[in-house]
């Protein structure tokens, strides 16, 4: 069975007593427990944007903020660590099919990234 975004969205719910069970805890060590870890990455949450032919769940990016911002409201460290994680799934997309095969050959694979357009900072004179 295909996960409806419905379906995505009530798992990051269900989620909700695993991923709120360790924030303090998580704060103090600046990191994520790895029991939100291990939960996010067994609902298949860390690979979103990624292709059904190579594990992932070819979420769409609607449903992706949905699933990320459920998540944020039970833990916004781990919200913050899907959009990381998935962003680089969605940069992803532009490389060739042998490309991200061969970045994801093992299932176990995670990256992290995200999409900074080059900026250039121009000095300005500020007028009170």
């Amino acid at each position: 069975m295909v996960p409806t975004d419905k379906d995505l969205v009530q798992v990051a719910t269900d989620l909700g007593s695993v991923l709120s069970q360790n924030i303090t805890e998580e704060e103090r060590n600046g990191r994520l427990s790895a029991s939100a870890v291990n939960a996010l990455r067994k609902a298949g949450f860390y690979k979103l944007f990624l292709p059904k032919s190579l594990g992932g769940l070819e979420a769409d990016p609607l449903t992706t903020a949905k699933v990320v911002e459920e998540v944020a409201k039970h833990n916004t460290a781990a919200g913050w660590s899907l959009m990381v994680g998935n962003s680089s799934l969605f940069m992803g997309s532009h490389l060739n099919e042998k490309g991200i095969e061969e970045i994801f050959d093992d299932p176990e694979t995670l990256m992290a990234g995200c999409v900074h357009p080059p900026k250039r900072a121009i000095r300005v004179e500020i007028r009170s």
